[in-house]
């Protein structure tokens, strides 16, 4: 039995939805195939991926900044220490917390862990001589061990900030040595410099980040890397690897890329993850690095099934952050999904989970479309189209039929289509592919780089005159000229986490109307209108005082296959009516009825310190500080109450209010 191992796996595999690079192994011997199956451990890639698919439904995100109190010199590493479990290296060394995973930063900035069920404190610390452990003089942070986390495995918790300072770690801690990475200096901060030739890029790991996801989230997070330091006079160019990719698939992209106008940026994920969780994560990075560099404009260039990632992503998140993506470009895209994932969903002991969402009548593909893309969004889609039809496979790319690639859906939405003589890989290799995206590529963007531009700096402060430094700001331009390039289109742009006077920009030159908000206080400084002028750096200053704030969201509890790494329990949809919201204490008695009508200006709610609830969203604005019991109604549901305590200054972010049957 054991000798027709070979033999039978490819006839199993035959069934499954492989990405492009393994049907090339295909052809090899079946005793590479196998081999290369089986790299990933000891045992068989389908043992460790059911191994795995168990771990996963019951993971759980842990999401935050480390940021300074002061400079803080070296790379940041951050754990997730279990509080219920403890080990000592030897009988003369005391325990110490268990590290369920931990993450290094080149930089502070935002985090994510992934553990599972447990209660965890979360610590970060500066480590500027780099060797892996806390030493006297570096700056450290961590939350509350007496209040630690409580890990159910349902999605993400979200909030968990750590200010980092000088102080010493408990001495219950001391003896804390983080793993090293086989990896060396990889950084999971968004926007690390590296290299393509980088081994955390290679082929193996792409195919290891679609067979064993949760492995190499574990070890390398999920991404946006950039080559080259940022650079604000260049346009921002976002690849988005498939099925079993890397950023070296993007290597004959960046070889002809006009550097002079544009820069390049790679999201690396583990491709075998869930894609609405890969979204989530594009969406996490993409905050981040907007909140730290304010650019205005990214393109989306995507390969397969990135462009199912990349969709996910625009018609799901691109209107909640403040810049606009004009341009978005698919590859060889399999729009309409990929049959053999039902079989593989349906006959594996231990199904990939992005192969529930690539199933053709799966919720995610059905669903894909009911949402539009931005309206300033220009979709352009490239297809292949030599391939190797068969008995049993019509037309495709070589891995993509054409009827998937071509879904009517996703031409109509197109503002052309291509289609090149190039299979699945070459797509990505061929001088007239390249050639036809640059043309896309500067029709769409041109306009905007060339225009006359400005910068603006802002300060925020108390009625005092003291700066103030917010968790996140915001600021917000509304153009007075009908007229300019921009029309009527807001700008919005990040004043930082935890930062003031930042230059922002470029900014197109005109006149605007300027107002600034952060969650956690009133903005008592009245919009201002100013003018951009080109070539020119404009000095603006709001004053800001604290005023208490709540704000959550309210979910039912999903199917196990959505909680992934980077993934998060989906808000409650429209078929759930949620009656009121009352929020009772400090004096204070508050009821929202939810509206399910089309959304408003969330940010004019709150300047106008408006309490409000879309949907599944809420937000209590103005709160004396004190403790809250929150009452959420909604039927079909047993009402939930919760209790929250609120601070002026500080946002109360909560894990998902979850609502049960009655």
């Amino acid at each position: 039995m054991l000798d027709d191992m070979p033999n039978r796996l490819l006839r199993y595999l035959s069934l499954l939805p492989l990405p492009p690079l393994l049907p090339r192994l295909a052809s090899r011997p079946a005793t590479l195939l196998l081999l290369a199956l089986c790299s990933l451990s000891s045992a068989c890639t389908l043992v460790r991926l059911r191994e795995e698919a168990a771990a996963i439904d019951t993971a759980t995100i842990l999401v935050g900044t480390a940021q300074p109190a002061r400079a803080c010199v070296g790379p940041v590493q951050v754990l997730a220490l279990d509080m219920d479990r403890w080990s000592g290296t030897s009988p003369s060394i005391p325990p110490v917390p268990h590290i369920a995973h931990h993450t290094r930063l080149f930089a502070p900035g935002g985090y994510e862990l992934i553990v599972p069920k447990g209660r965890y404190t979360v610590l970060a610390f500066c480590d500027a001589n780099n060797n892996l452990r806390h030493d006297a003089g570096e700056d450290a942070g961590w939350t509350d061990p007496a209040k630690p986390l409580a890990v159910s495995g349902d999605g993400v918790i979200i909030g968990n900030d750590i200010t980092l300072a000088y102080k010493l770690l408990p001495t219950a801690w001391a003896g804390l040595q983080v793993p090293p990475s086989p990896f060396g200096t990889h950084s999971a901060r968004a926007g690390a410099i590296a290299t393509l030739d980088a081994p955390a890029f290679s082929a193996e790991q792409g195919v290891r980040g679609y067979w064993a996801p949760l492995s190499f989230y574990r070890e390398l997070g999920g991404n946006i890397y950039f080559l080259e330091p940022y650079d604000p006079k260049r346009i921002p160019v976002l690849f988005i690897h498939g099925a079993a990719g890397s950023p070296q698939d993007w290597r004959d992209f960046f070889s002809r890329l006009d550097r002079s106008r544009y820069q390049a940026w790679f999201f690396y994920y583990p491709s075998g993850t869930s894609l609405e969780a890969t979204s989530n994560l594009l969406y996490w990075k993409l905050y981040n690095l907007q909140a730290e560099y304010s650019f205005q404009q990214v393109v989306f260039t995507a390969h397969s099934m990135g462009g199912l990632v990349a969709r996910d992503f625009l018609t799901r998140h691109a209107t909640q952050l403040p810049f606009s993506i004009p341009l978005f470009v698919s590859l060889s895209t399999p729009w309409a999904g990929e049959p053999r994932a039902e079989a593989g969903v349906r006959n594996s002991p231990a199904a990939v989970p992005s192969w529930y969402d690539m199933r053709p009548e799966g919720p995610f593909l059905q669903g894909l479309f009911q949402r539009p893309l931005p309206d300033n969004t220009r979709y352009y889609l490239f297809f292949g189209h030599q391939g190797s039809p068969g008995l049993f496979r019509p037309n495709n790319d070589g891995a993509v039929t054409l009827e998937s690639q071509l879904r009517t859906s996703a031409q109509d939405e197109a503002r052309m289509t291509f289609g090149f003589n190039e299979d699945h890989t070459s797509i990505l290799r061929s001088p007239a592919v390249f050639e036809r995206y640059a043309a896309v590529l500067k029709n769409a963007t041109g306009a905007q780089q060339d225009s006359a531009q400005g910068h603006l700096q802002v300060a925020l402060v108390d009625a005092a005159g003291t700066p103030v430094m917010p968790g996140e700001a915001l600021l917000q331009l509304e153009p007075e000229d009908a007229g300019s390039e921009r029309g009527s289109e807001r700008i919005t742009l990040s004043v930082g986490r935890l930062s003031n006077a930042r230059s922002l920009g470029p900014i197109p030159a005109g006149r605007y109307v300027a107002r600034a908000f952060s969650y956690g206080y009133a903005t008592d400084t009245p919009a201002q209108r100013i003018e951009v002028r080109a070539e020119q750096t404009l000095s603006l200053q709001f004053q800001l005082r604290p005023q208490g704030v709540l704000w959550g969201f309210i979910g039912t509890p999903t199917q196990a296959a959505q909680r992934t790494p980077a993934g998060y329990l989906r808000p409650a949809d429209t078929t759930v009516n949620i009656r009121r919201i009352t929020l009772n204490g400090a004096g204070v008695q508050r009821v929202i009825t939810p509206t399910r009508k089309a959304p408003a200006d969330s940010l004019e709610l709150y300047l106008a310190g408006q309490d409000e609830a879309q949907g599944p969203y809420f937000s209590f604005i103005g709160l004396p500080a004190g403790d809250y019991e929150l009452l959420i109604e909604a039927e079909g549901h047993a009402p939930s109450l919760t209790r929250h305590r609120v601070t002026p200054g500080q946002v109360s972010q909560n894990a998902m209010i979850l609502l049960k049957r009655p």
